[in-house]
C-alpha cells in the first residue's frame, strides 16, 4: 500500500511531467506552495478531497496519484477499454485476489468472466510462462507489454463484435 513518501512522488513526478510548477499547481489545487512541498517531500499525507484537488489541477487520475506508474493506475489512466481490463486483472492477479480465469463456475481465487475468459485466460497463461523463463527472454518489459496489448487488442475486438451485433 503507498505511504505519504511514494505518494508524494508520485505527485512530484505527474507534476513535472505536465512541466508544471510548483506555483501552478498549488493555485489550481486551492493549496499553498508549502503545503504542496510538504506532500511532494513525503512529510504529510494529502487527503482524497486533496489528492483530487491535485489530479484535476494536473490532468492526472486519482489511482495515477496513488499508485504511480500508468501500468499501476489501472482504474482511470487509459480510456481504452481492453487496457483498462488487462490493468485491472494483473493487479487483482498480483494482489492473490485472482488465481486463475475459467469461464466456468468461481472456485476459490478464480474469476468467471464469460465475455473475456479466453483471452484474459491466455493472458495469465502467457505471464506464467514468462515467469518460468524470464531468464530466456533479452527485453522481459517489452515482451509483458506485447503480451498485455496483444489481449487488450482481443478484448476491444470482442467488445467491438459485441456492439455491432446489438
Amino acid at each position: 500500500m503507498p505511504n505519504a513518501l511514494s505518494i508524494g512522488r508520485n505527485i512530484q513526478s505527474v507534476r513535472k511531467e505536465a512541466g508544471m510548477t510548483q506555483r501552478v499547481v498549488a493555485e489550481a489545487a486551492g493549496i499553498s506552495i508549502s503545503q504542496l512541498s510538504s506532500y511532494e517531500n513525503g512529510k504529510q499525507m494529502p487527503g482524497l478531497v486533496t489528492l483530487g484537488k491535485l489530479a484535476v489541477a494536473m490532468n492526472s487520475s486519482l489511482d495515477r496519484l496513488y499508485f504511480g506508474s500508468p501500468s499501476e493506475a489501472f482504474l482511470n489512466e487509459t480510456e481504452d477499454f481492453g487496457e483498462t481490463v488487462v490493468n485491472c486483472f494483473i493487479k487483482l492477479k498480483e494482489l492473490g485476489v485472482v488465481k486463475d480465469v475459467r469461464s466456468g463456475t468461481n472456485g476459490e481465487g478464480s474469476a468467471s468472466l464469460p465475455r473475456c475468459s479466453y483471452e484474459l485466460s491466455r493472458l495469465f497463461s502467457e505471464l506464467r510462462g514468462y515467469e518460468w523463463h524470464k531468464d530466456y527472454y533479452p527485453d522481459g518489459d517489452a515482451y509483458v507489454a506485447q503480451i498485455r496489448r496483444s489481449v487488450a487488442n482481443e478484448i476491444n475486438a470482442r467488445r467491438e463484435r459485441r456492439h455491432m451485433h446489438t
